[in-house]
Order: structure tokens, then C-alpha cells, then sequence
């Protein structure tokens, strides 16, 4: 699947979603221009399938139309047993609210593992909406102490991560979460105090940070 220019609206799309004879189905989502939008979610990774997300361009927005904005839309890497990537290098993914998730695996589901790969121009913007800050959770885990025990990467090459104030990037997850931040080039951008060690729990803090960090005080918004 691939959209190259124009305008795209979805409710809810899952990306690589379950299995078949025991093997994960494969999906992939490619994204070159345009924009497309996602009103309630975006898994990449779904259910012990396996996803990836391509965008070198345009724009996607997973920003909540269901009604109830404390409880839609998310973006989840690596869902309920699913592996998923998503990959950019070019155009801007905006996150608008809600809890988006790296690795998410709730109540008994088995291990899941999301990554995030930002390299180029590609721009990640997290930001907030009615109801409060969104929220970028680096393996989300379970939030009861499990056996199964998730995995949230993110690779950054280049390009920028920006958290907007109010919002909240957690370096780690809930108690069976093992969670990596590679920055090694391009720009993270924090507002406020947008920056925090850990959503619940304990797991693997940062591997390795070389690159440029830049603050913005707390009376700033952007």
C-alpha cells in the first residue's frame, strides 16, 4: 500500500495484524507525499503480525476524531505481540495527544517490540490536545508486573524530534518494558519539562546520546 500525493482520511488502520498457520501477517504502508490522516489509531505491528511504516515524505497526522479525546487517537510501534518499524526520513509525523506507544503489550499478551527509526529531514512532532498532553512512551510494557516483556527502540540519525510543552516523552516504559533511545545525530527538541526518565516501573535507560538536545523553557510553546 502506498500513497504518493493527495489527501487520505482513516478511522482506524492496522498495519501487519495477526497471524495465519501460527506466522505473523506481513503489512507495510508507504508514504511519499501527501498528507493522510488517522482519527482513532494507527498500529503498526498488530496482534502478532508484523508492520512496517514507510515515510520519506508528505505529512501523517494521527490527531483524534472519535469524540473523546482522553481516549483516541494513538499511534502504536509493536502491538499486543506485534513487531512493527516505522521508518522516516523525509516529510512530518504529528502526534496530537494520547498515549503513543513503543512495544505494547497489555494484561497476559505476549512480547511486543516497536521501533522508530528517524534519519534525513524526517520531523516527529508530539503535541497536545483538549484534553491535556500527548504522550511518547519508549517501551510501554505492561503496567502489572508480566513475565512478557516489551521492547521500544528509538534510532536517531537525523532529522528532529520535537515535544511540545505540556507533552511528555518517557524514556522508559511500565515494569516489563526494555527500552533504548539512540541519538546519534539530528535534534531532539524538548519544551518545558517535557523530558522524563520513566512512565511506571523500572527498564533500560538511554544506550548511547551524541548528538544535538535542544531546550525550550517552560513559558514557550511550539
Amino acid at each position: 500500500m502506498a500513497q504518493t500525493g493527495g489527501n487520505t482520511t482513516f478511522t482506524y488502520l492496522a498495519v501487519g495484524t495477526g497471524t495465519t498457520g501460527g506466522n505473523p501477517n506481513v503489512g507495510a504502508l508507504n508514504v511519499s507525499g501527501g498528507t493522510i490522516s488517522f482519527g482513532t489509531g494507527l498500529q503498526v505491528g498488530d496482534f502478532g503480525g508484523q508492520g512496517t511504516f514507510n515515510q520519506t515524505g508528505g505529512t501523517v497526522t494521527v490527531a483524534a476524531t472519535c469524540g473523546d479525546p482522553a481516549h483516541c487517537a494513538a499511534l502504536h510501534i509493536g502491538n499486543q505481540g506485534g513487531t512493527g518499524t516505522y521508518n522516516i526520513s523525509g516529510g512530518e509525523l504529528d502526534l496530537v495527544g494520547s498515549n503513543n506507544e513503543l512495544g505494547r503489550s497489555t494484561g497476559n499478551k505476549p512480547t511486543s517490540a516497536g521501533t522508530l527509526n528517524i534519519s534525513g529531514s524526517g520531523v516527529v512532532d508530539l503535541s497536545g490536545n483538549s484534553a491535556g498532553g500527548g504522550a511518547l512512551i519508549i517501551g510501554y510494557g505492561n503496567e502489572n508486573v508480566a513475565p512478557n516483556t516489551s521492547q521500544g527502540v528509538i534510532n536517531q540519525t537525523g532529522g528532529t524530534l520535537r515535544v511540545h510543552n505540556g507533552s511528555t516523552l518517557y524514556l522508559t516504559g511500565a515494569n516489563s518494558s526494555s527500552s533504548v533511545y539512540n541519538l546519534n545525530g539530528g535534534t531532539l527538541e524538548i519544551g518545558g519539562n517535557s523530558l522524563k526518565a520513566g512512565y511506571g516501573g523500572t527498564s533500560n535507560l538511554i544506550n548511547s546520546i551524541s548528538a544535538a538536545a535542544r531546550s525550550k523553557s517552560s513559558n514557550r510553546h511550539w
